[in-house]
């Protein structure tokens, strides 16, 4: 039960990063981005049906996502008030003389949502065990989100 929640918990982080990064939830970019993390602490065996090359495959169709979400995105930039990640990176690689290549944008686009991922679930861990082993800091922040009594 706890698996789950906590699965689920990576999942909400992983889609929130995602839809800021991106602007939109692709359920294709889940599934590829899954088949990634499955295989990569795996043996670099790359034979297929290894996890090694699930995870290489994995990341090939997250890529070709990312790079027509990137194509669609370039067909319909405009200008608008709230902007994400791929709008700043596509103004960006509009520039003349600039660093940032496509290339280099999708590897960017693919590897920050497991950054804010990995990061996040490590902080939860540690949060978790940290208030397990000091009851009285779970008392004060359960007192501190619970609404004032009133008389």
């Amino acid at each position: 039960m706890i698996h789950d929640r906590f699965s689920l918990f990576l999942q909400m982080i992983y889609d929130f990063t995602v839809r800021k990064l991106s602007g939109c939830n692709n359920e294709k970019l889940r599934g590829c981005s899954s088949a990634f993390l499955d295989g990569l602490i795996s043996f670099p065996l790359n034979i297929p049906g290894t996890a090694y090359w699930k995870c290489l495959q994995g990341r090939n169709k997250a890529m070709r996502v990312i790079k027509i979400m990137l194509e669609e995105r370039r067909g319909t930039l405009t200008k608008k008030q709230d902007k994400d990640f791929l709008d700043v990176a596509l103004e960006e690689m509009n520039k003349a003389g600039t660093i940032l290549s496509e290339q280099t944008a999708l590897d960017l686009l693919f590897a920050l949502p497991f950054a804010a991922f990995e990061s996040a679930s490590s902080a939860v861990v540690l949060a978790l065990q940290y208030l397990q082993s000091n009851p009285l800091a779970l008392a004060e922040l359960t007192c501190m989100s619970l609404p004032p009594a009133r008389t």
